[in-house]
């Protein structure tokens, strides 16, 4: 994987994770970084950054909360995208963690393995032969997830369309 696309990944991944005060400390550095991305990618990262810096921190809890907690088509858990609460779900959580683990990664959050900011984060560090089979196995999630927001018109679904 190139290192504009870990670098997408990572970027992804921290402004997915759920907003704090350290974030939006943080946006003129993410900002930084972003500018450094060529294109679409690059635009619609700013137009999310811009959001977060516009937006004062409560707001952006209760957006983050409305979208993603309290909405299951949009939770962040993305093996529930594909199997539900199916038995395979589970399998799916064990693979995950045997491959953070074989990998030498460290799960650092109290998240399940299949929590998409971390998943993000894993891909963006890890070796390529590793990262890219996880992008092939939930890139139609992360398509059908970027849908939805598109549709509820959430700011979140400009970071989907640099995952896709």
């Amino acid at each position: 994987m190139d290192e504009e696309k870990r670098l997408v990944f990572g970027l992804v991944s921290r402004l997915l994770d759920y907003p704090g005060k350290d974030l939006v400390d943080s946006a003129a550095d993410i900002e930084q970084w972003a500018g450094k991305i060529p294109g679409g990618s690059r635009e619609s990262l700013l137009d999310f950054l811009s959001y977060l810096r516009k937006t004062p921190l409560i707001d952006l809890q209760e957006e983050y909360t409305r979208t993603f907690d309290h909405n299951p088509g949009l939770c962040l858990n993305i093996t529930f995208h594909k199997w539900g609460e199916d038995k395979k779900r589970g399998t799916a959580l064990a693979e995950l963690t045997k491959t953070y683990n074989e990998a030498g990664y460290e799960m650092n959050c109290k998240e399940l393995p299949d929590y998409l900011p971390m998943i993000l984060e894993f891909i963006s560090v890890c070796p390529e032969e590793t990262g890219f089979p996880l992008q092939e196995e939930y890139g139609e999630q992360f398509a059908l997830m970027g849908s939805r927001l598109r549709a509820i018109q959430s700011p979140y679904a400009k970071l989907f369309e640099v995952l896709i």
